[in-house]
């Protein structure tokens, strides 16, 4: 039990403390119509069993094996930036469902890490924004990189750290704009959302608002590292995400 709940002191305490079993005031049971209305002792016996038993598979399926920090560990950028595919449909009969995924050359855009962007509209409406402010930020940063991130070949994910964690998944933002001139290197880390995933992805966006050089610690780096999140880039980017990158310009 330890094992599962290792804030658990005895076993006590599990039958009878309020932030255990102890809450329980009662456990009801449903039986067949015509069935003598009270039960058993060797009935209710068997209830207390089953329920047991169920209260025991939800605390191992809910067992979290990791506990998320505010420290961030980093890595070579040949690591986290590999070539990646996606499945794009022949066909689009759904319309509405499915977002339009197309190819876009990038060849002749050094600053974006891939030859080319395989990226829905909303995607691509956001690598057209970061364009529009690239010459900016080259006139003030000597590295200027717009880094397309996929989980399902990085394995990295960005997990909640405050004190009441409410997802344990985690998630990694789509894109990394990666800013370094001689006296720091920024990180911002970017996702776009469609509005119809705005509420049930609030998490995500509370997770990437919280991500700041003052709330961070980066290990193995020294102070020239700061890290920022900034929230979801929606369609007419009226989370006004441009400002955000326009502080980076000044």
């Amino acid at each position: 039990m330890k094992k599962y709940m290792p804030t658990l002191n005895s076993i006590s305490e599990f039958m009878y403390d309020a932030q255990w079993l102890g809450q329980l005031k009662e456990i009801q049971a449903t039986v067949s119509t015509g069935a003598d209305t009270v039960l058993s002792r060797e009935t209710q016996l068997l209830v207390v069993e089953k329920y047991l038993a169920y209260i025991q598979r939800m605390l191992i399926m809910n067992y979290k094996r990791q506990r998320g920090t505010n420290k961030f560990i980093g890595l070579p950028i040949k690591e986290v930036v590999q070539d990646y595919q996606k499945r794009v449909p022949v066909n689009y009969s759904n319309a509405g469902v499915h977002e339009s995924i197309q190819t876009y050359d990038y060849k002749k855009a050094p600053w974006f890490v891939y030859n080319e962007a395989i990226v829905d509209k909303l995607e691509r409406s956001l690598i057209e924004l970061i364009q529009d402010y690239v010459e900016e930020l080259q006139n003030k940063y000597k590295d200027v990189y717009l880094i397309r991130s996929d989980e399902r070949n990085t394995k990295l994910k960005l997990h909640e750290f405050a004190d009441n964690v409410s997802h344990y998944a985690g998630f990694l933002p789509d894109f990394v704009l990666y800013l370094a001139n001689e006296s720091y290197i920024y990180q911002i880390y970017i996702e776009p959302k469609g509005t119809q995933l705005l509420d049930q992805d609030q998490w995500k966006e509370d997770l990437l608002t919280s991500i700041s050089p003052d709330s961070v610690d980066v290990i193995g780096e020294n102070e020239k590292v700061k890290l920022y999140g900034v929230r979801f880039y929606v369609s007419g980017d009226s989370r006004q995400i441009r400002k955000k990158i326009e502080i980076f310009t000044d």
